[in-house]
C-alpha cells in the first residue's frame, strides 16, 4: 500500500502529460499582435478621425487635440485609408509599413477640408530619461496660431518657433527634450510676443515622459496646451 501511495503522483502525472503537451502546442499557435498604432488627432471641426484597412475600422481618436488609445495590429504592408465623422469616403489612401514590435502614433492634422488635411506616421521610441530629469515632447497642432516658443519656469527655453506639422520636415523636433524634473510653470507664447497665451503650474516627475499638444484657442494667435503622461 505504501508503494501504491508513493507512485500515485507519477501515476497522475503520466495521466496529465499529454493534455499538458497538447495545451502547450495550441498557445504555440496563437499570434500575438506585433505593432500598435495610436492616433493623434488636430483636424478642429472634426468629431472623429479613423484609420481603416479595407473599409474596416482599427483605430479611432474622438477628441480634437489628444492622444489615442493604443491599438494593435499584426505587423504588415497594407493600403490603409483615413476617415473623418465616420464618412464613408476616404480623405486618402496609403501604404504604410507597420513594422513588428513598434509603437506608431499617425498624425492627422490641419484645416477640416479634404484638400488640406495631412498624415505623419511617427514612431514611438520612448527614451530612458534620469530621474532628475523629465523628457518634454511638443506637438503644435494649431492651425490659427502663428508659431509659438515655450518656456519651462519662465527663465528655460524649452522650444522656439514652432508651428504646425514642422517636424514633417525635421523630425528631430519630434524627440524628448530632458528639462530639470520638479514644479514649475510652462507657458507658451507667439513668438516675438512677450506675455503668456496660455501657462500652467505642473509637477513633472523625474524619469517621466510627457507629451504636450499646441492646440487652437478661441481666437487667432491664442493657443492653448494640454499635457500627457507618456509612462
Amino acid at each position: 500500500m505504501k508503494l501504491f501511495n508513493e507512485l500515485i503522483p507519477l501515476i497522475i502525472a503520466i495521466i496529465l502529460l499529454p493534455i499538458i503537451g497538447c495545451n502547450n502546442k495550441a498557445d504555440d499557435k496563437i499570434i500575438l499582435p506585433a505593432a500598435a498604432v495610436r492616433i493623434i488627432h488636430g483636424v478642429p471641426g472634426a468629431d472623429s478621425v479613423s484609420l481603416l484597412q479595407s473599409g474596416n475600422k482599427i483605430a479611432v481618436n474622438k477628441a480634437y487635440a489628444s492622444l489615442g488609445d493604443y491599438t494593435a495590429l499584426a505587423a504588415n504592408t497594407n493600403f490603409y485609408s483615413v476617415a473623418i465623422n465616420n464618412a464613408n469616403s476616404n480623405l486618402f489612401t496609403t501604404i504604410i509599413n507597420f513594422q513588428p514590435s513598434v509603437k506608431y502614433s499617425l498624425m492627422v492634422s490641419d484645416s477640416f477640408t479634404t484638400a488640406k488635411i495631412k498624415y505623419t506616421l511617427l514612431e514611438e521610441n520612448l527614451p530612458n530619461i534620469p530621474e532628475n530629469k523629465a523628457g518634454i515632447k511638443i506637438i503644435p497642432l494649431a492651425t490659427n496660431s502663428n508659431p509659438i516658443d515655450m518656456r519651462w519656469r519662465d527663465s528655460i527655453n524649452v522650444a522656439s518657433a514652432r508651428s504646425l506639422n514642422d517636424f514633417v520636415s525635421s523630425p528631430s523636433l519630434y524627440d524628448y527634450a530632458q528639462i530639470d524634473s520638479g514644479t514649475g510653470k510652462i507657458s507658451i507664447r507667439i513668438t516675438g510676443v512677450i506675455p503668456s497665451a496660455d501657462s500652467t503650474i505642473k509637477r513633472l516627475q523625474g524619469g517621466k515622459l510627457y507629451t504636450i499638444i499646441i492646440k487652437n484657442g478661441a481666437v487667432s494667435n491664442s493657443p492653448k496646451m494640454t499635457i500627457f503622461q507618456d509612462n
